[in-house]
């Protein structure tokens, strides 16, 4: 699979706005908004104060970031790094301890917290709160049984997660990753506990930063920005190969601006339409709701009833994967439900089903496919990493 990466200043709304769109095989598959003018939270790390605790809500209060204020959760509260000793894990009004964002604040929400620090790298995500080894659950026995074998004789006090990512690495690699993130966490570490509340203690990247940990460098097509100030830290990122350098471009064509080569106005407006036709004359009607997101797969009248279930299969799997692109593309998460065509045969749903769990592992957030109803609807969950597409628009 060929991967491209695309940081262009764009017009969204009337304003100047830089978009990073990933590309594979050609085809957009993950589009961010980001406003050069104001900064994501996401996976930043604070010395926060807490400013009271009300249990009957399930959590703390929390000021961190120039007294900007968050909530955390008290099942996000176990082993915290506290400033202040304490005899008990509970957390209470006045305490100030080491926290992290988990997602920003929208609405009426406030800035989602955990005291769980951690840090991602391309192959490891390192995290207080459990010493050792987990594994992705999208690698197979095999994987994990080689990695461990090595891993197993890297000794730190914090705790791993080995990404999907590693499965392809070198192991000097993954251990140099693994040395290096335990160094930068106990830094943060013991500079926390002695600075005040509202320090900024770890800045996350931007968000092409982090698209960078997910892509396998012998899948790495190119990487291109018309911004020099992105350029100048492409340049100098610890993420990038020194061998994948030569694939990082500075596009400064005065006569097509790089978001109009790479169609982008065209994909943003299609990722925010209500309606999406599959080439087979089906469509999806997709509607995002507070409580979850509802997708329906609707097909053309014209199927011919004596192999009516082998057409509906048909169309089912060419709309699962341009429903679970979709769900990328415009980062949808949560509950999602799929509302498929109705088909008669209990081994059409099993095959769409399969289907399914396969594409999945292609996307980089946490999907949990849980199964298909009697109605013959999907049930699935993804984790949330940021605001969805439709958020950043508003």
């Amino acid at each position: 699979m060929n991967q491209k990466l695309v940081i262009a200043h764009m017009p969204v709304n009337g304003r100047d706005r830089i978009v990073t769109a990933l590309f594979e095989n050609n085809k957009a598959a993950e589009f961010y908004i980001s406003d050069p003018d104001e900064e994501s939270l996401i996976n930043n790390i604070y010395v926060g104060h807490v400013s009271k605790v009300i249990k009957e809500a399930g959590g703390a209060f929390v000021r961190f970031a120039d007294k900007t204020e968050g909530f955390l959760p008290l099942g996000r509260s176990k082993n915290a790094i506290y400033k202040n000793k304490k005899n008990t894990d509970e957390i209470k009004a006045e305490d100030e301890l080491l926290v992290l964002v988990e997602t920003d604040a929208l609405k009426t929400k406030l800035h989602g917290l955990t005291a769980e620090i951690k840090l991602t790298g391309k192959y490891l995500v390192i995290t207080t709160g459990f010493t050792g080894f987990n594994y992705s659950k999208k690698l197979s026995k095999e994987e994990k049984e080689r990695l461990s074998e090595e891993l197993s004789k890297f000794e730190t006090e914090y705790g791993f997660i080995v990404r999907t990512q590693s499965r392809d690495a070198d192991i000097k690699d993954v251990i140099r990753e693994a040395q290096k993130l335990s160094e930068r966490l106990s830094d943060i570490v013991r500079y926390g506990v002695s600075r005040p509340a509202g320090t900024c203690l770890y800045s996350s990247d931007e968000i092409w930063g982090e698209k960078l940990k997910q892509i396998k460098s012998d899948c790495l097509e190119a990487i291109v920005t018309d911004d020099i100030n992105v350029y100048d830290m492409l340049m100098k990122s610890d993420t990038i190969p020194d061998g994948d350098r030569e694939k990082i471009k500075f596009y400064d064509d005065q006569m097509v601006s790089l978001y109009r080569l790479n169609n982008m106005e065209a994909i943003l407006d299609s990722a925010t339409q209500k309606k999406v036709w599959l080439k087979s004359g089906g469509s999806l009607i997709i509607e995002q709701t507070e409580a979850f997101v509802c997708i329906d797969v609707n097909t053309s009248k014209n199927i011919k009833k004596n192999r009516a279930d082998e057409l509906f299969l048909e169309i089912n799997i060419e709309a699962a994967c341009e429903v679970l692109r979709q769900i990328r593309l415009r980062q949808l998460s949560g509950t999602i439900l799929i509302d498929f065509i109705n088909m008669n045969e209990k081994s059409s749903y099993e095959e769409l089903l399969e289907t399914v769990r396969e594409i999945v592992k292609r996307d980089p957030s946490e999907v949990n496919v849980i199964d298909i109803t009697k109605l013959g609807i999907m049930e699935m969950t993804r984790k949330k990493r940021g605001k969805s597409l439709k958020e950043q628009l508003a």
